[in-house]
């Protein structure tokens, strides 16, 4: 079960922030807030309640995971995007993926980039290729179908999906696939290539925590 630590990481990563920009915000220390993250210091009223206040939430989802009081919004303002019952593989790629929605999960529509939300699917991450901004448990939300410019994407390669970061080369045409661990090395394809190695399923829009 998600903690905490998950929700406030989840609520960060929703702003685009860092743990260095949520630290600013709040006034304490990155170190802090991945404390805090990690569920490895305890967390004081008055720092949830700034928490609380800065993303505008209730302490009862906060604290609970109250879907009653996700967001701190009205249920009309929230959107509920299906979780695929396929994981995204970011190391090594995983099989016999369906479009099976087995849950729904909350957001704000506010949070959501404009136009047609039908094709939104969450996944979840597994592989530390993408680390440190994605981790295993981590969930992505992908719009199906699109492609626009740079950015992380969901690959399908040969059946197994991956979660990568894609850089179009407008002088020769090619892709490189980036991981954000250093531990694996960046890959070029040239574009008479990219339809024999690969398919982009779609662009992530949104990065959602697991843990």
């Amino acid at each position: 079960m998600r903690g905490i630590g998950a929700r406030i990481k989840q609520l960060r990563l929703q702003k685009d922030m860092t743990q260095a920009d949520l630290g600013k915000a709040l006034n304490v220390h990155a170190n802090t807030i991945g404390s805090w993250e990690n569920e490895t210091r305890e967390i004081q009223l008055d720092s949830l309640d700034a928490i609380c206040d800065y993303f505008n939430v209730k302490l009862q989802w906060l604290m609970a995971g109250d879907l009653d009081a996700v967001m701190g919004v009205s249920p009309e303002d929230s959107i509920y995007l299906p979780l695929i019952s396929a994981k995204v593989g970011t190391g090594y790629g995983l099989e016999n993926w369906d479009y099976e929605a087995i849950r729904k999960h909350p957001i704000s529509r506010d949070l959501l980039p404009p136009g047609n939300r039908d094709k939104i699917r969450l996944l979840e991450v597994e592989g530390d290729s993408m680390y440190p901004t994605l981790s295993p448990g981590d969930l992505v939300a992908f719009t199906e179908g699109l492609i626009a410019g740079d950015g992380l994407y969901v690959l399908n390669r040969g059946g197994e999906l991956f979660v990568k970061r894609l850089h179009f080369r407008m002088t020769d045409g090619s892709i490189a696939i980036i991981s954000d661990n250093p531990r694996y090395k960046e890959e070029i394809i040239e574009e008479k290539e990219q339809q024999r190695h690969f398919h982009v399923v779609g662009k992530v829009v949104k990065l959602i925590s697991g843990r």
